[in-house]
């Protein structure tokens, strides 16, 4: 009987090539260069001065280990770095290019006060050149974001920005519907949804492909996509309501006097399909084990109002598939 030939082992992905510049502010202690150094080594690299900045370079195989890298570099130096920027590339490139996109970013880390990543450069000037598309409206303008990115982002990535994207949109349209919310609000709702992870353009796949539990830091790192995801629908022209709904869609609902009607329908929303969705840190839950979770967050996380709403349409999905 002919045998199954043996699976060829994958090869090793490819390293990335790594750069990050770090600026000091006026008057840092005599005692950073050191823990500059001292930092690079432990990453495996080495750091340089450069007219007042220093540059770390080095080989690596995490993109998210060399962002939790920077967040301690950037809290040991007892806040005293101004600005740092980091840059990736898996294809070897000449030092200097790879070293102008890690200034590009330590640029925009200047002006946002964060540690801030050539990706989201990238993503910025992309999105603020698509928001001068009078042919497209936001939603269109969002997809051509994605199409001119796609090659940068891998299989996780993709999978949120797409198909979680659309699944998210529908319930919220669907919710905002059984509100008895005017057409306005549904479609703010629906356009939300579709946008609302926009921000882990710029999240490192290896981060939302993580299975297991994330430390402090790499939680920072993942609660950054509601911020820049706002920041680039705000570039593409959705509306203001749009935007703060994505920057708020993972507010508190008991912590947040004021919270717009979008961003807590979006909550919601997105609890029900992220439960009902196979993810690397969990299985799927059913329908009724999903709704079940949501009527136990209602009042506190969730608004009880959008939650009774997703109760409602949920039990009649339940009945209908009997």
């Amino acid at each position: 009987m002919l045998q199954e030939p043996s699976p060829r082992p994958r090869p090793a992905p490819a390293p990335f090539q790594f750069c990050a510049v770090l600026e000091p502010g006026q008057n840092p202690p005599h005692t950073l260069p050191d823990l500059i150094r001292a930092a690079a080594t432990g990453l495996g690299g080495h750091a340089d001065p450069l007219d007042g900045r220093w540059v770390v370079t080095a080989e690596v195989t995490c993109r998210a280990e060399t962002w939790v890298w920077a967040d301690d570099l950037v809290s040991r130096s007892g806040g005293t770095l101004v600005a740092t920027g980091l840059a990736w590339e898996r294809r070897v490139r000449a030092r200097g290019e790879l070293f102008n996109r890690a200034d590009h970013a330590a640029c925009l880390s200047r002006e946002r006060g964060m540690i801030c990543t050539w990706d989201m450069v990238a993503a910025y000037r992309t999105a603020d050149a698509l928001g001068a598309r009078t042919d497209l409206a936001p939603p269109d303008r969002a997809r051509e974001l994605l199409r001119r990115r796609w090659g940068f982002l891998g299989a996780s990535q993709r999978a949120h920005l797409t198909e979680h994207c659309e699944l998210v949109s529908d319930a919220a349209a669907g919710l905002a519907r059984a509100m008895g919310q005017v057409p306005a609000a549904i479609n703010a709702a629906r356009v939300a949804g579709l946008l609302h992870d926009l921000g882990k353009i710029v999240i490192p796949d290896e981060l939302l492909a993580r299975p297991g539990v994330l430390s402090a830091a790499e939680r920072r790192i993942m609660e950054r996509h509601a911020e820049e995801g706002a920041a680039i629908a705000g570039l593409l022209g959705a509306d203001r309501e749009v935007v703060d709904a994505i920057r708020l869609h993972h507010a508190r609902f008991d912590q947040s006097p004021g919270l717009p009607g979008a961003a807590r329908v979006l909550a919601v929303a997105d609890a029900l399909v992220t439960m009902t969705t196979d993810r690397p840190y969990q299985e799927a839950r059913t329908l009724h084990g999903a709704l079940a979770e949501l009527m136990r967050m209602r009042g506190t996380t969730l608004d009880p109002d959008a939650v009774a709403a997703a109760f409602r349409l949920g039990r009649t999905r339940i009945a209908l598939a009997a």
